[in-house]
């Protein structure tokens, strides 16, 4: 493959070609039989004598370049058609060596051409090597005026060592013809012959090229450019880049890419592969090692698959795995993953005297680990690296403790997440099932079995045909009793025993709706002092009347043994002279941190109305460090947090992803926090601005918050009529953008004109309120046609 890229790319042959002949080397004959050019004549005469159509009449002219078309082709053919066709051939050579007049831009139809006749005709390989022939002579003692005529016949037998097999007795003289010029030959020369000694070994022994040349690959090899960039996915989302040539197989893609890995084994190397699919979720089966790559290419480019790429991965584990570098471990690390996630490497009873729980957990901390993550895993992340089939053996405190155990002892050893992932590998491996996959079985019944209406379990009828609403399904219910107050839920519970179980299961009581329009509180609390342990998310729900009860159902909340609350939500007005009350309470609540769960994760006051004073959120913060969503923009009056207090929940709760505040809380040195190491990555900052530009944040620190985190996701909010200077000086160039809402008098034509400039790479949802100008509406035209990402631009009108 050395010899052949460098004879693709190298831009300089046709120089090197032009200097020689200025030197002599080609356009005139040597003087003594010892030159190069004397011996690949001496060659070509051997087979001539031989086989040419007239032995008798051959000399050394008969094997040497021409300008004049043949007046019969050089070998004997048993068709007159082939005759024929054998001089078109060589005709069509002339013309695209440029030794015979030839309309403009007309290469890539002469080679189609000789290639389609070559391979469709009734004698091909007679044509084929007649074909072969005529390159050969034009070749050697090219003496044509047009210099580039002897690099084309370089590249005309490049291409047809490519498609069309050569067959001894004329192989075996080519190859001898080549090997000369490799010996005695100039550099240019050498580099020349030995690309197409190669490709005429490999389609000697896979066959060639299925498609013709593609106009662009022709074009290619004309400026000495035939190398083009290809790229393959691996696993876990990394893709590697490779130079691939006219005759580049599969094999070779698949040699070169487990040489990146280390792997350089034979049977090492026979258990990866490559396919092509539209997602990693759809690959093919394997392609097979001979397949040419640019035949793929085009193949997938005429079923205009245009979202189909190639993948490299491991297609059996026979072999003991390979860890040599980072790239190997990465890309077999997430095919164990993914094996061991869909549930396809079982745990058995082998792995006594370490229970299989055991193993899970110490699997999750490793794939924790192996993410690059410092922080321990939240409640998500835990029970996505918990087996399913598994989760469900033990209680959530139970896999917290122990993944929570493990993780901790890998970060005292300073386990890198390449030593996790080469750990998990090993422990995966030895599985029993490590090696095997598990498939999908069809439905084996016959078709006639298969129309037959299915039973249905969800409802049974009575001897009246009447439905059997006890028999309805959990999800069902559930979804019910959703939809009333809590003493209409009592009440259906006292209906049947299956919906009373229903009420009393901890899935009824996982997300809760506190909404209390009148009467006594206490059905709140005998539900709380009966099912509270249950409740992991909970909506209150506030208004005038009902804040002094709603205060006392936090203090509940508040005292409950053993809450799994991590989910809290305030939606309503400010409750007045209660506020303070309100707060305390709040306090309280968080105060009491995760004695037994995990605490809170997510706190949203988005629809609260009121004032939270700093101590409460500082509270919220030191007693539950996995918080990860804080959204305290809330409305007037809102919550204006401090920036020194913002800075000190940063550096409490390193789990933090999500955050939604006021632009007053804001400051340089309060974003800065974000930048801390051994954090989780900040995924969505929601600012609000109410009218005055506090909290500017410079455009160096979004650059770098944009560098840090790829994926960050940034909503302004401008909810007061600002003047289009104000909100241009907030706007920095390298803010990661999604969502905008603007309200202006005037010159919003200005603002969408920098949205067009900066954020269309970014922006998806636009919320204008101003007054609608012809310079307004000429702008969102531009805004449109240049924002791909854009989804939703809404407009409200003022006077």
């Amino acid at each position: 493959m050395g010899a052949e890229a460098s004879f693709l790319i190298s831009p300089s042959m046709k120089m090197k070609k032009s200097n020689s002949q200025k030197k002599g080397l080609q356009t005139q004959a040597p003087p003594s039989s010892n030159r190069p050019q004397d011996k690949l004549v001496e060659i070509l005469l051997v087979f001539a004598k031989q086989h040419f159509r007239n032995p008798e009449r051959v000399c050394r002219s008969s094997v040497k370049f021409t300008k004049k078309l043949l007046w019969e082709p050089l070998l004997p053919h048993s068709d007159p058609e082939v005759d024929r066709m054998a001089l078109e051939c060589f005709q069509a050579l002339l013309c695209f060596t440029g030794d015979s007049p030839c309309l403009t831009n007309m290469e890539v139809p002469l080679v189609h051409s000789i290639l389609q006749m070559c391979r469709e005709s009734c004698k091909q390989r007679e044509l084929q090597q007649e074909v072969y022939c005529q390159i050969l002579k034009q070749m050697t003692y090219n003496r044509s005026s047009n210099r580039d005529s002897s690099f084309r016949c370089w590249q005309l037998l490049y291409i047809m060592a490519a498609y069309c097999p050569c067959f001894d007795p004329l192989l075996s003289t080519v190859q001898q013809y080549l090997k000369t010029v490799v010996r005695c030959g100039s550099n240019t020369l050498v580099v020349l012959a030995r690309a197409c000694y190669q490709q005429m070994r490999r389609s000697s022994s896979i066959g060639g090229r299925i498609y013709y040349p593609s106009p662009m690959e022709i074009k290619a090899l004309q400026v000495g450019k035939g190398l083009r960039w290809i790229f393959v996915n691996l696993p876990g989302a990394q893709r590697q880049s490779l130079k691939v040539h006219m005759g580049t197989t599969v094999g070779d893609v698949t040699q070169k890419l487990c040489e990146r890995l280390g792997v350089t084994q034979k049977e090492h190397m026979e258990e990866y592969g490559i396919t092509w699919g539209e997602s990693s979720e759809r690959l093919q089966s394997p392609m097979r090692s001979s397949l040419y790559i640019l035949d793929l290419l085009q193949d997938l480019e005429k079923q205009k698959t245009t979202t189909a790429s190639l993948w490299f991965y491991r297609t059996s584990w026979a072999e003991a795995l390979v860890l040599e570098n980072k790239l190997s471990v990465d890309m077999q690390y997430q095919q164990v993953l993914r094996l061991y996630e869909t549930g396809q490497l079982l745990m058995r009873r082998e792995h006594e005297p370490i229970s299989q729980a055991e193993l899970a957990s110490r699997l999750a901390a490793l794939k924790h680990r192996a993410s690059g993550a410092c922080h321990p895993p939240n409640r998500c992340e835990l029970r996505d690296s918990i087996p399913t089939d598994m989760w469900s053996a033990y209680d959530e405190d139970y896999w917290t403790r122990k993944v929570l155990l493990y993780f901790n002892q890998l970060l005292e050893k300073g386990c890198s997440a390449t030593q996790a992932k080469k750990m998990f590998l090993d422990i995966a491996s030895s599985f029993p099932l490590f090696g095997t996959t598990l498939l999908l079985l069809a439905n084996t019944q016959p078709p006639e079995a298969r129309m037959q209406p299915r039973e249905t379990k969800t409802c049974t009828t009575g001897m009246d045909g009447q439905a059997n609403w006890a028999c309805l399904p959990e999800a069902v219910l559930i979804h019910i009793y959703s939809l009333l107050h809590l003493p209409d839920k009592y009440c259906m519970s006292l209906s049947c025993k299956a919906w009373s179980r229903v009420f009393r299961s901890p899935a009824m009581w996982q997300n809760v709706l506190v909404r209390v329009e009148g009467g006594s509180i206490r059905p709140w609390i005998m539900m709380l002092s009966h099912y509270g342990n249950f409740i992991e998310s909970v909506r209150i729900l506030l208004n005038g009347e009902n804040s002094k009860k709603i205060v006392s159902i936090i203090e509940h909340l508040a005292h409950l043994r053993r809450s799994k609350l991590q989910s809290l939500a305030l939606v309503g007005e400010d409750p007045g002279s209660y506020f303070n009350a309100l707060q305390e309470s709040l306090q309280i609540l968080f105060d009491v941190g995760p004695a037994t769960s995990v605490g809170f994760t997510e706190v949203d006051f988005r629809q609260l109305s009121g004032r939270l004073e700093d101590r409460a959120l500082i509270s919220l913060a030191m007693n539950n460090p996995s918080l990860e969503k804080l959204q305290i923009a809330n409305k007037q009056p809102s919550i204006q947090l401090q920036p020194r207090s913002l800075r000190k929940i940063l550096d409490s709760c390193r789990r933090l992803s999500h955050l939604s505040v006021w632009s007053s809380s804001l400051s340089e040195d309060a974003v800065q926090g974000f930048l801390q190491e051994h954090r989780a990555p900040l995924q969505l900052l929601e600012i609000h601005y109410g009218g005055s530009t506090t909290g500017f944040i410079s455009n160096h620190l979004w650059k770098k918050l944009k560098e840090k985190f790829p994926n960050l996701m940034v909503r302004l909010c401008f909810t007061k009529d600002m003047d289009v200077d104000s909100i241009l000086d907030i706007l920095q160039p390298d803010t990661s953008v999604v969502s905008l809402d603007i309200c202006s008098r005037s010159g919003l034509d200005l603002v969408f004109s920098y949205v067009a400039q900066h954020y269309h790479r970014t922006i998806k949802s636009l919320i204008v309120r101003g007054l609608e100008t012809p310079e307004m509406a000429r702008a969102v035209l531009v805004l449109q046609k240049s924002c791909r990402q854009l989804q939703q631009i809404t407009y409200h009108s003022t006077t």
